[in-house]
């Protein structure tokens, strides 16, 4: 079985460009161990596929059925047992993806790179990251099934929004990471994010290219923190100058 992972209890992490290749019990270990809130498992199901366990609490995963064909993945909730059920299956060679989907409910489905209609071997050309400085008072924000984000959709104002998420290519190094998207899917990018500065009522983002984007707090304290639980969970380093 191959797979890669982080945040696994007395294991140094394994990162996508070096999986392991182990029994289906030593996989199981790791899905154990996991960290209840920062773990993470990826389990090769065949060249193109792939299913993914990101830990949210310890009485819950997340679930990701990912197919590199379509760059998407689907997503679902489900109790950390099932989980053990599902990487059973892989062992035995069953239709792990039939089996997830008939027996959960809820499942989101995630566009990765919507604009990309295959898959390539090196990265894609992509436009010029817009190169400007960005203000905004989110409406509305938070961090739910690995994606995270703001927006202003609910003012008057000119609509402004951010998204981001782990995303993970076992075939390709340079298409995983963090993705991070910016008003519009031309702005979206792996690993464009420099740092991150999170202050008492202010996020700002600050990429590659200079440009930065400010997240000002417009909605209630449960939302805000949510969203910034989002930041740490997904973003390696973030400098913290609140209270």
């Amino acid at each position: 079985m191959v797979f890669y992972y982080s945040e696994s209890l007395g294991r140094h992490n394994v990162p996508p460009e070096t999986p392991m290749n182990e029994p289906a019990s030593i996989a199981l270990e790791v899905y154990r161990d996991l960290d209840p809130k920062r773990g993470f498992l990826c389990i090769s199901v065949s060249s193109h596929t792939s299913i993914q366990f990101l830990c949210k609490k310890a009485e819950l995963v997340c679930i990701e059925l990912l197919d590199q064909s379509t760059a998407s993945f689907d997503s679902a909730q489900a109790s950390p047992e099932f989980g053990e059920t599902l990487i059973h299956a892989i062992e035995e060679g069953k239709d792990v993806f039939s089996l997830a989907r008939s027996s959960l409910s809820g499942w989101k489905h995630v566009e990765l790179n919507p604009s990309a209609e295959s898959i390539e071997s090196s990265p894609p050309l992509l436009p010029e990251l817009a190169n400007e400085n960005t203000v905004f008072t989110a409406t509305e924000a938070g961090f739910e099934d690995g994606l995270g984000g703001a927006s202003n959709s609910k003012s008057g104002a000119e609509k402004h929004y951010v998204l981001f998420g782990i995303q993970q290519d076992p075939q390709h190094a340079w298409n995983s990471g963090v993705y991070f998207e910016f008003d519009g899917q031309k702005n979206g990018r792996v690993n464009s994010v420099q740092k991150v500065i999170i202050g008492k009522t202010t996020v700002a983002f600050f990429l590659e290219n200079g440009t930065s984007i400010d997240v000002r707090c417009g909605v209630n304290e449960h939302q805000w923190s949510t969203f910034e639980e989002g930041i740490r969970t997904v973003f390696p380093e973030v400098d913290w100058i609140g209270e």
